[in-house]
């Protein structure tokens, strides 16, 4: 399993069913990307999409039993692996830390959005912008 796919299972953990549009801004990829991911998860049984009982148009994507699972597992192991990594820390850097990634995620967040945003207006559709 590739890293891109355990990230995709963790926030699909964590959120719940959604549409791969909302899974690529969670992320911060580009849309194909997480299409691919989510074709290779359904694949291996780990997802299912379905569609929206309001908008037939949009398909929603949930964790199957096996997927949720093994999120589960992703989740644990992320979580283990990040405390480890902040515990290798000094005591007095690790909050700033964690507050300065999640600072530094919503402004990659906001540039994105601008950067899409002047792809529409300027009509370069194929820009995929994946930060």
């Amino acid at each position: 399993m590739s890293v891109p796919e355990m990230r995709c299972l963790a926030a699909m953990e964590m959120d719940g069913c959604g549409t791969s549009t909302d899974l690529a801004d969670n992320l911060c990829l580009g849309k194909s990307r997480v299409t691919r991911i989510l074709d290779s998860l359904a694949a291996k049984g780990y997802i299912v999409r379905r569609q929206n009982d309001r908008d037939r148009r949009v398909q929603l994507v949930e964790l199957t039993e096996t997927g949720k699972r093994l999120a589960e597992t992703v989740g644990n192991t992320l979580l283990e692996l990040h405390s480890e990594v902040l515990l290798n820390l000094p005591e007095d850097y690790r909050e700033r830390t964690v507050n300065t990634l999640g600072e530094l995620s919503s402004a990659m967040k906001n540039v994105k959005k601008k950067l899409q945003a002047a792809s529409k207006k300027s009509g370069l559709w194929a820009l995929d912008f994946g930060l």
